[in-house]
């Protein structure tokens, strides 16, 4: 079977700015522990700005050379040119980021003007419960660890640490020099918060072959 496209969600909390402000320090999910990037601190104790971080993501949308957005292939996985491994151009036909709320609460999509609406009904941890968000990615092929670096970097940008001028210098061919002074700032996430969500065959019929009983 042809895989034609695959869907891939990555979810993380970070401390509210009420959390911050409440002195009790940040609460997180115990549940979600193994299943969540859990991030207690930002840089220089930044609040998570959402909106930073979805214009990062919004400019990855495309078919794009991902090369700089990858890990390094292991062992076997190093494959000689022409093969599908050398090949890094991807494209990416739709990125989300969405807000969870805090602990038990409905996911909050982004509203028309770009921003986030935080959802009210958050039911356990108070004003110290962090904020869940997911990045949800579909493409026709993803790199080895290409999901996790996208996280990485779209994370970053919500403190401030990399911009939308990063990422699409990134993406297009230019002096190695100038590329390692802004990839050396992109950071692999985690491997506990990513998740493969789902993977479309198409419209690939499956024409089921009944076998015969032996009526000897």
């Amino acid at each position: 079977l042809d895989v034609t496209t695959k869907t891939y969600r990555y979810s993380f909390a970070v401390p509210s700015s009420k959390s911050k402000s409440s002195g009790s320090g940040v609460l997180f999910d115990p549940l979600q522990a193994r299943h969540q990037w859990q991030i207690e601190h930002g840089t220089h104790g930044q609040t998570f700005n959402a909106e930073a971080a979805n214009d990062v993501l919004q400019a990855l949308v495309g078919t794009h050379n991902f090369v700089h957005l990858c890990g390094s292939y292991r062992g076997s996985e190093r494959k000689e040119k022409g093969s599908k491994h050398s090949n890094t151009i991807c494209t990416l036909q739709e990125a989300t980021l969405e807000c969870e709320g805090g602990w038990a609460s409905n996911p909050a999509p982004m509203i028309n003007d770009g921003s986030f609406e935080l959802p009210r009904n958050r039911c356990f941890g108070g004003d110290g419960a962090a904020v869940g968000y997911a990045i949800t990615v579909t493409g026709d092929r993803f790199l080895y660890k290409m999901c996790r670096y996208i996280a990485g970097i779209v994370i970053s940008a919500g403190y401030g640490g990399i911009t939308k001028q990063n990422v699409e210098m990134a993406l297009l061919p230019s002096n190695e020099d100038q590329i390692s002074a802004i990839t050396n700032k992109f950071q692999c996430a985690p491997p506990n918060g990513l998740m493969l969500w789902n993977v479309n065959y198409g419209t690939t019929q499956f024409n089921w072959v009944m076998e015969e009983e032996d009526t000897n």
